[in-house]
């Protein structure tokens, strides 16, 4: 073919040039911000129109969305790759290129979009970016072929399995994992056995996690020697797959992997016994006698997971063991083992070691059978502290009025975890007579037993106990207020818990703990005077809105709202715009409850919130204080991207649907962002 003139060349060059300068000049870049800015909006029909608007201004707009895939702000770039994945077909060969952008995110990003957009085109690229170096574009192009697994050729993934770059060749078997073709099967023991080297770990470690998804009796030798690998990966998925399989070919070599130098691997090993059952039985029974401290550990775990009743009488004598961990794995697997290990765990009360009796009495505390509060009420006396501490625990947990009076004995044990514990019994109870011995708990030596007396008396807020003996004990609290930071903490608590006639007359001397050096104290201050609604606590608390830490203001927001009094509506209204999401939603939920119908524009504003949480709450509330004119600002939020939003929002808007329809009978067809036909659907089904 003969080449054109070199003037026919030049002048094609600056027809495409000066077409290139007109199509940036023209592009409006003003309309690009505004679109972008609704790609991020929360209302699914603006998102909508903004891919449209994007979409009718092709290549450029293309371009500029995908440079702003290169954020830290993740929500943020998840919507971009949505954008990007909905304009379609013209967004297609720019990210292809940008696959092979220089930042890592951007790479990432176009694998998203592409996998979204579902275009076969995309399959090769993306296979290929398998191979790329940074981790999170590796598995962003995995997850991409993943979604389009239904058009994906087995056999082109298993020629990848052959590729010369491993990221590619790891890729692969992950995604076969997810297609999980039976023909593809051969192939994937054949890479787990072929690439042996060092380097190899990760491929190797992906065929492993494919072959587990089959859950193939057939694979059970290939995990079985696959339990020597050298890598740490591997071990722990064939370990974990041979759990699924629950094959009992598995058991010895699983119970050698009990050893293995890491922790992943000795996890799922003792989980794959436990999931193989009663089988396996045997072999931890031995296990549990070795010198290894490890692998009794993991034999305890197994049976832990197990709650076999054959292994209750292996597990008392290791209550008892040199190791901890074992001593509290054995407590938690009879805990587990229920009502089947009772008789046990009530003979071992009376064991010789003090040990299996302390253990004993702490897995009784998880177990709720009324046999054991006789036995338990002997062990409250026995001479091991330790045993009487996990005693006095077990009969707090079992909430029997026949521990009381031996529990207020306890109270004057030697031993100061005792006495915490009895104090604490004694609250879970629930029973009156014990308020004038935790009263002089509270003057305990020990800051434990102090806070256990205070928090034992807040739970004793009882019809049965009499107003005055209640006032004493807010009296003896109040006493507490300048104690260490957990008994004030604990104070404060129980003040908040106690009825309001007996504690209100002493809120001024609550007052000031707004300002403790503890946060948790000024949060719970801030609790308890809510609770106590005395008006007197409104300024206070008005003014601690200034306060730095966001759990502080929840509580300092709640309290308002509980107290209901006008002064704080506007400083509340304020807190709608408060840094903390948590904080604005507890702002939306008191002023709701204070009825505040001023308030409705601000609220109104946080149906726009970036939290789902807040615009949930603010559709809620705007439903409840009842304006007819919200209807049509609701309807927006029927297209919410948040569920519960919209579900709120239909909610709010059927509330008030008939009175608007009356008095705007015109503006229906234009209430809401959804067709008529739809709206009407979403509001009466």
């Amino acid at each position: 073919m003969p080449q054109p003139p070199p003037k026919i060349i030049v002048l094609v060059i600056l027809a495409f040039l000066l077409d290139s300068q007109q199509a940036i000049a023209s592009f409006d870049a003003a309309r690009f911000h505004v679109l972008l800015t609704q790609v991020h909006s929360v209302f699914l029909d603006e998102r909508e129109a903004a891919v449209v608007g994007l979409r009718a201004m092709g290549k450029p707009a293309v371009e500029r969305l995908i440079k702003e895939l290169d954020t830290e702000n993740v929500p943020a770039r998840q919507r971009v790759v949505r954008a990007l994945a909905d304009i379609g077909g013209v967004a297609f060969a720019p990210l292809v290129r940008a696959m092979a952008h220089q930042e890592a995110t951007i790479r990432g990003g176009a694998a998203q979009a592409l996998g979204w957009m579902q275009d076969v085109r995309a399959i090769e690229p993306l296979i290929q970016r398998m191979g790329d170096k940074d981790e999170n574009v590796f598995w962003h192009s995995v997850g991409a072929l993943v979604r389009m697994k239904e058009k994906l050729s087995p056999e082109r993934l298993m020629k990848a399995l052959n590729d010369k770059n491993p990221g590619v060749r790891r890729g692969a078997t992950f995604v076969l994992g997810h297609v999980a073709d039976a023909r593809t099967m051969s192939a994937l023991i054949r890479v787990l056995n072929r690439a042996t080297s060092v380097s190899e770990w990760k491929v190797r470690h992906g065929a492993a996690w494919a072959l587990r998804q089959f859950k193939d009796v057939n694979t059970a030798p290939i995990f079985i020697k696959a339990l020597n690998d050298e890598s740490v990966d591997v071990r722990a998925q064939a370990a974990a797959a041979l759990g699924d399989l629950k094959d009992v070919r598995a058991i010895e070599p699983l119970a050698q992997r009990l050893d293995d130098a890491y922790w992943q691997v000795r996890q799922h090993a003792a989980w794959a016994l436990g999931a193989i059952g009663e089988p396996a039985l045997p072999t931890l029974q031995r296990t549990l006698q070795s010198p290894n401290a490890t692998v009794r550990f993991g034999a305890v775990v197994a049976l832990r997971d197990m709650r076999h009743p054959s292994a209750v009488e292996w597990l008392i004598p290791k209550l008892a063991d040199e190791d901890e961990r074992i001593r509290v794995g054995a407590m938690e697997a009879l805990s587990l083992t229920g009502a089947a290990a009772v008789d046990a765990l009530l003979k071992a009360l009376t064991d010789a070691k003090a040990q299996v009796r302390a253990g004993a009495a702490w897995a009784l505390s998880r177990i709720q059978d009324r046999r054991t509060v006789e036995p338990l009420l002997r062990a409250l006396t026995d001479e091991n502290a330790e045993v009487r501490a996990a005693a006095a625990k077990a009969l707090g947990e079992q909430r029997d009025a026949r521990a009381v009076d031996a529990l207020v004995q306890s109270l004057s044990d030697a031993d100061a975890e005792v006495r915490a514990h009895a104090a604490r019994a004694l609250g879970a109870i629930h029973e009156a007579k014990a308020v004038e011995p935790l009263l002089r708990a509270l003057r305990d030596t020990d800051a434990a037993v102090r806070a256990y007396a205070a928090w034992a008396l807040g739970q004793l807020n009882d019809s049965r106990v009499e107003d005055s003996r209640l006032a004493g004990a807010a009296e003896a609290l109040l006493r507490l207020l300048s104690d260490s930071a957990a008994v004030r903490l604990e104070a404060v608590r129980a003040l908040g818990l106690l009825r309001a006639a007996t504690v209100r007359e002493r809120v001024p001397a609550l007052i000031p703990l707004l300002q403790d050096a503890n946060g948790d104290v000024r949060a719970e201050t801030a609790w308890a005077l809510g609770h106590l609604k005395d008006v007197r606590a409104v300024e206070p608390l008005m003014q601690a809105l200034r306060e730095r830490d966001a759990t502080v203001r929840i509580s300092i927001v709640w309290a308002l709202g509980q107290l209901g009094d006008e002064r704080a509506a506007e400083p509340l209204a304020k807190m709608l715009s408060d840094e903390s999401a948590d904080v604005r939603a507890a702002a939306v939920e008191s002023l709701t409850k204070m009825k505040y119908r001023r308030g409705v524009e601000q609220i109104t504003g946080r149906l726009r919130d970036d939290s789902a949480d807040v615009r949930a709450k603010a559709a809620k509330a705007l439903g409840i204080l009842g304006r007819i004119d919200i209807v049509p600002v609701l309807s927006h939020s029927l297209c919410d991207v948040d569920a519960q939003v919209r579900q709120n929002a239909a909610i709010a808007i059927g509330s008030q649907l008939v009175n608007w329809l009356r008095a705007y009978p015109k503006s229906a067809a234009q209430a809401s962002c959804l067709p008529a036909d739809r709206m009407s659907a979403l509001l009466f089904g």
